[in-house]
């Protein structure tokens, strides 16, 4: 702990130390701070989940999909849209959800020009 009592992170190396014998009569080491690292996984942590929550309650449907058209996250609201529920959707490619091959190839499209350009975008 800080002079304030605030834990303090280390990573640590040790390895035993050993006499002319062979006998071990210690330890060696070397401790690193990582109470930056630990704060920066805390932030991230605590925004992924404020972000989940808002995502989780809004009415809208929001998906994740991979450039190569897998859906790798679904809202639970997909539910009032398909019937489909997030476990039943993710990991499926989009082909499975459209009719119309036309369709299709329009949103994958989109896809790919969002992740090149790195822009949202909606179909």
């Amino acid at each position: 702990m800080d002079t304030e009592g605030n834990n303090i992170y280390f990573e640590t190396i040790k390895s035993p130390f050993y006499n002319e014998s062979g006998k071990i009569i210690g330890t060696m080491g070397i401790a690193r701070n990582i109470n930056e690292r630990k704060k920066a996984e805390e932030a991230l942590k605590a925004s992924e989940e404020k972000y989940k929550h808002l995502v989780e309650e809004l009415s809208d449907v929001v998906l994740t999909i991979s450039p190569l058209g897998t859906l790798e996250y679904c809202s639970p609201t997909i539910e009032n849209f398909g019937g489909y529920t997030p476990e039943e959707i993710i990991g499926t490619h989009i082909r499975k959800y459209f009719k119309k091959q036309a369709e299709l190839t329009k949103t994958l499209k989109v896809i790919k020009e969002v992740v090149f350009n790195k822009t949202s975008a909606s179909v």
